[in-house]
């Protein structure tokens, strides 16, 4: 059954991969990280984080829960209805 499941996920993701998409923009549950420990590669994936609001992002680090990223200038309830596709809850 592991296997199966092993092999559906690929079968899904590699052609998404191969088209160029990135992780971020596949919305694919395998390609969700916590905000507290997601790397630079990812963040900067995700539609609406650039550099500046990475480096905030990282700086403001831990966050009790997703909702605490609103205290980072531009990251408004517009766009964190959008983030919420990549960030699980918090670890």
């Amino acid at each position: 059954m592991k296997n199966t499941l092993i092999t559906l996920a690929l079968a899904i993701t590699l052609p998404l991969v191969a088209n160029g998409a990135t992780k971020a923009e596949t919305k694919n549950p395998a390609f969700v990280a916590w905000v507290n420990t997601a790397d630079d590669g990812f963040l900067l994936d995700v539609k609406g984080i650039g550099k500046v609001k990475l480096e905030a992002i990282k700086n403001g680090r831990p966050y009790a829960d997703r909702e605490a990223l609103l205290a980072i200038k531009g990251i408004g309830k517009v766009t964190l209805q959008a983030m919420r596709a990549y960030f699980a809850t918090i670890k």
